[in-house]
């Protein structure tokens, strides 16, 4: 098992553990990964379900839409939920920053924050 393999079994049970309060065995990560990388082969960077890093944010929305394609809707409604989404899929107000700006002044926010929220510790 090498250092990438340990990072990435880190990241996935962080993850799996703050969403469902149970980590991920070895081998039960080297199966979603086989099952993502068999689907999104991807000849590209941007259309790999998985790279060198792990799981893509493309293998990750894939992941989630083959939990809803069978069924298990509760399972992409829980990691929503404890990453601070409601049922409208808005962030919970508490999450959201106050920013001070003038009334001409709109804030943004796009996929990076998203992805920052995800892995933020």
């Amino acid at each position: 098992m090498g250092l990438g393999f340990l990072k990435e079994l880190i990241v996935f049970n962080f993850y799996q553990v703050k969403c469902f309060n149970a980590p991920l065995q070895p081998s039960e990560i080297v199966g979603v990964k086989k099952v993502v990388e068999e689907k999104l082969p991807g000849g590209g960077v941007n259309d790999r379900g998985v790279n060198e890093r792990g799981l893509t944010l493309t293998g990750f929305l894939f992941l989630h839409a083959l939990f809803i394609e069978k069924g298990r809707l509760e399972t992409t409604w829980t990691v929503l939920r404890k990453f601070g989404y409601n049922n409208d899929i808005k962030l919970t107000d508490e999450l959201i920053p106050s920013f001070k700006r003038a009334p001409d002044q709109v804030i943004l926010v796009d996929h990076s924050c998203i992805i920052a929220n995800l892995i933020r510790w």
